[in-house]
């Protein structure tokens, strides 16, 4: 599939009554193997008047669409214009022009562009970004605080986004009135300017409708707004098939590629315990560039028919870095997510590590080792003898990257003999 921006294909007119211009206009076009769709639109001006405008969608390989496209023209127009005739004829200009473009060039020309967050590490700019995890692990409140933070540049979790934007928040399973509220609840926690972040959150409901058949309509709106960043809650009711097969996946992931927009898709999770890949075809894995898994020690048992937990509760959190494509996966992020009902208050907040002993990476049990030599510091041989069941390589490369995570709290110092030593800060 194939997505265009605009073509023009104009005609002069003229007789002996007068002169004048007919423009055919082809938007958002949408390529298949035997559709051809579009917003298709004509523009008539004769003698300097606008005496016909038309404009709708339709598939342009159809001969009955292209009829009924033209007949609410011919019935109107003061003058008489083969316009079926007209019509193919545009259609004709259009396919020779679709066929001719070429879209390669030397990979000396290709933009070198370095790794870029909108929201570091959550979301990956320019791309697809993905947060999968069973019911009851709070995705949807991590995915509206997460957007509350990209519209206002407020911190969450102590991070700040690196860019900030307007929000189009895509909702295939809740109303608006739910979303609305939850809004409200994560505000509510650290009473920001409510007034302005609405204003910069826009919500789509699209219930029934999967996100193929949404692109024209979801293109006009990102664009119109200058949205930056699109939320899509969830994986399963907006590829609209199947999410097992491979073609429905691939076919979702082409329709996020048309938008060209930072993306964050909320996906469910396998049956396994192991908490590695989301529900569906592989292709759920293959096409997001950076993919977060949501784990909750204690969520599971409240799922969306039960609502939101009881006044007070508090449900240990994690999210688990699976994969980023262009950068490397970071540690896990522990949170604590508090329901204050008689203050109508979601609160996230930081929460332990010790409470997920089974999922430490390597990079978090080098650190361990790291921080346990205090001030003195520790070489590089001296993990290596702490960790046997790690490889050197593993642990020279998590080494060089442990100053750069800003939940691990570890620096790099020059040591004696021409050593690295590694110290807690």
């Amino acid at each position: 599939m194939i997505f265009k921006d605009r073509y023009e294909v104009s005609y002069v007119l003229k007789d002996d009554s007068g002169h004048g211009r007919m423009l055919f206009s082809f938007t958002e076009l949408e390529i298949k193997t035997r559709e051809l769709n579009c917003t298709a639109g004509i523009n008539i001006a004769w003698n300097d008047e606008i005496i016909g405008t038309f404009s709708g969608r339709l598939n342009l390989r159809s001969i009955s669409s292209r009829e009924g496209f033209i007949r609410p023209l011919l019935r109107n127009l003061p003058i008489k214009l083969p316009l079926d005739m007209m019509l193919s004829d545009a259609i004709e200009i259009l396919d020779k022009s679709l066929g001719s473009e070429d879209g390669s060039h030397w990979i000396e020309e290709a933009e070198i562009r370095p790794v870029q967050f909108m929201f570091s590490p959550f979301l990956v700019e320019g791309v697809p970004n993905l947060l999968f995890g069973k019911g009851g692990t709070g995705k949807s409140y991590f995915c509206l605080r997460l957007a509350i933070s990209v519209v206002s540049g407020r911190s969450f979790l102590d991070l700040t986004p690196n860019q900030t934007g307007k929000v189009l928040y895509l909702d295939f399973e809740d109303t608006g009135s739910e979303a609305h509220d939850r809004l409200l609840r994560l505000c509510g926690a650290f009473n920001p300017d409510w007034e302005a972040i609405k204003e910069r959150i826009r919500y789509f409901r699209a219930v029934g409708r999967p996100l193929k058949d949404l692109v024209p309509i979801l293109k006009h709106r990102i664009q119109q707004d200058d949205v930056k960043l699109l939320i899509v809650d969830s994986a399963n009711a907006a590829c609209g098939g199947r999410p097992e097969e491979a073609e429905i996946a691939s076919l979702y992931f082409n329709s996020l590629a048309q938008l060209e927009i930072t993306s964050l898709t909320i996906a469910h999770e396998t049956k396994a315990e192991n908490h590695a890949y989301p529900f569906g075809s592989v292709v759920w894995w293959n096409m997001p560039r950076n993919i977060w898994n949501a784990q909750s020690k204690n969520g599971e048992s409240y799922g969306e028919s039960e609502g939101d937990p009881e006044e007070g509760r508090t449900i240990d959190v994690g999210f688990f870095h699976r994969k980023c494509n262009s950068s490397f996966r970071r540690a896990m992020i522990p949170t604590l997510m508090t329901f204050k009902e008689s203050e109508k208050i979601v609160n996230f907040s930081k929460g332990a590590k010790e409470a997920w002993p089974e999922e430490k990476s390597d990079i978090e049990r080098i650190a361990e080792v790291v921080k346990n030599y205090g001030a003195i510091g520790c070489s590089a041989a001296d993990v290596k003898s702490a960790l046997k069941d790690i490889t050197p390589d593993n642990i020279q490369t998590n080494l060089k990257r442990l100053g750069k995570d800003p939940y691990l709290s570890v620096e790099l110092r020059g040591g004696r003999g021409g050593l690295y030593y590694w110290i807690g800060k």
